[in-house]
């Protein structure tokens, strides 16, 4: 099998060596799994062709029996949650970008729970290298069919067969318009390692699917396309500017019939040679590379090689452009000013809450008004229009709810209260609100207001008499200590979207404050 011609390749200039990208770990694949021949082939194309030190090499992996490549490599590597690996080596490129980073994944790790992933790492044209090795099985969980299982596929998990159609992971990679785009085998080392050479020296995403052989639970699933016998007439090598040619006697190749690709004989028809397709992989529109990924066996031969190898800005470099152009126009940032500011608050249950970022530590906390609700602050303005600004301040700011309550005593009831007894209290003081429901040591249990009556009672229940107050009421409700101002309660309100609070000591309630009796207390007489 003639392999394409890749760009020549550079000699090192650290002089590594094949061992020097070997780490300690014992490789624990299955014997005769394609993974021994991907790792192999990946330090040897390091070992001599790598333009870094090793240590600015990372490989970064998902969950899977591929994923365990970073043990392998005697270089930095994150083997992290299960299809996130492309985001996490997003970060790191964007952290760092003069690392060169690896993503290994499998067509599970990859295509299933990563999928979403994969296609946004890809569409931003990150300046990483992704190998997915595709054995169309879930072989670490032992023996799932995977998005890529092919329709009618018998597994564990499928035992009277898929109904799925599979995934195309070029197809993927095609509507991401990744700007590297490749297949390879694992069965083929020097092609592999051509195809990982040029993904190397690619700036941008590099996307490379690897046809691998699982022996234990799909062994042999590409070897109608590139076994021995097979491999000249089932597959064909891409080369850049050159027909598409195949066969043992190379008498076959492809050319177009108005858009679809059909199979010439040219030993019948030599003449045909003169329409047979060339390669473009540097094509900028994706629809070339999207046609060979349609040619699948058996109609087709199945191509490999690099579909796709353009230029295109890439992520990274315009993220860190663009924060370097924020920078000269606004300031360096700083982080301590930006989470200290003045929307942040010091709640301490003992003390009166403060300003983090107030020069004066001691000065009392005002909530801040992007937390109140709009028809809140509206009321409180209203009522408070006619009072001096400072005097309003002073007002919410001092003013203590141990103070406040006693001109405002709760309705408290106790859970076994009928919820028509405790209905004819409330409707009884209409201007309350809302009972506290208590233990009778004054232990709060809940809180029942106008609205949970009217949503959780009424025509709901068919006998209020014999009905008790704690099948309606909020448990556990939003509290606030009777030493708290009336500022913190308003903000308590607000954040929480509800109109009152119990008031307590100790953990017994002592009363209950609402906004309304906030705006009428504050109304100047």
């Amino acid at each position: 099998m003639t392999s394409p011609n890749m760009p020549a390749a550079t000699a090192s200039p650290f002089k590594y060596s094949k061992e020097d990208f070997v780490s300690g770990q014992e490789v624990r694949w299955c014997p005769g799994c394609g993974d021994y021949s991907i790792l192999s082939v990946m330090q040897k194309t390091l070992a001599e062709h790598t333009t870094i030190p090793r240590e600015q090499h990372v490989f970064v992996s998902g969950i899977g029996c591929s994923s365990r490549f970073p043990y392998y490599m005697r270089t930095y590597g994150f083997h992290t949650v299960h299809g996130r690996a492309p985001s996490i080596a997003t970060g790191l490129k964007c952290a760092r970008p003069d690392l060169k980073v690896w993503v290994v994944t499998g067509d599970g790790d990859g295509l299933s729970i990563g999928g979403n992933h994969l296609i946004h790492c890809l569409r931003r044209n990150v300046d990483i290298n992704i190998i997915l090795v595709n054995n169309q099985i879930y072989g670490l969980t032992k023996g799932q069919y995977s998005p890529t299982s092919e329709k009618g596929k018998v597994t564990k998990s499928t035992p009277d067969g898929s109904i799925d159609y599979p995934i195309n992971p070029l197809c993927i990679a095609i509507a991401a318009e990744a700007t590297f785009i490749a297949r390879t085998v694992d069965s083929d080392p020097r092609h592999m390692g051509q195809v990982f050479t040029q993904a190397m020296r690619h700036k941008g995403v590099s996307f490379i699917e690897v046809l691998q052989n699982c022996v234990i639970f799909n062994k042999d699933t590409h070897l109608p396309i590139v076994g021995r016998e097979n491999r000249e007439d089932r597959a064909i090598y891409l080369e850049h500017g050159k027909p598409l040619i195949f066969g043992k006697n190379k008498d076959k190749g492809i050319r177009l019939s108005g858009s679809r690709a059909e199979i010439v004989d040219l030993a019948a028809h030599p003449e045909a040679a003169e329409s047979l397709v060339k390669h473009d992989m540097s094509d900028p529109e994706p629809n070339w590379a999207y046609q060979l990924s349609q040619m699948t066996f058996p109609e087709f031969p199945v191509p490999f090689g690099v579909f796709r190898d353009i230029e295109r800005p890439t992520y990274d470099e315009m993220m860190n452009e663009q924060t370097r152009l924020s920078i000269e126009k606004r300031g360096k940032g700083d982080l301590k000013k930006l989470l200290y500011n003045e929307e942040v608050w010091v709640i301490n249950p003992e003390k009166e809450p403060v300003y983090v970022a107030s020069k004066d530590k001691k000065r009392p906390a005002e909530p801040p008004k992007t937390h109140w609700h709009a028809d809140e602050e509206e009321l409180l303005l209203k009522s408070g229009a006619k009072q001096p600004k400072d005097k309003l301040r002073k007002l919410l700011m001092n003013e203590k709810l141990t103070d406040f309550i006693s001109k405002v005593p709760p309705i408290i009831v106790g859970p076994e209260t009928p919820v028509q007894e405790a209905v004819e209290r409330l409707w009884s003081q209409p201007k309350k609100g809302c009972v506290l429901v208590c233990e009778p040591d004054g232990k709060l249990l809940g809180i029942v207001t106008i609205r949970d009556f009217l949503w959780r009672a009424a025509g709901k229940i068919e006998d209020l008499r014999k009905t008790p107050i704690r099948s309606i009421m909020t448990p556990r409700p939003e509290c606030l200590d009777k030493n708290a101002s009336l500022s913190f309660a308003l903000h308590k309100m607000a954040i929480n979207r509800i109109r009152h609070v119990p008031v307590l000591d100790g953990g017994k309630a002592v009363g209950v404050v609402s906004s309304r009796d906030i705006i009428e207390y504050l109304e100047p007489k």
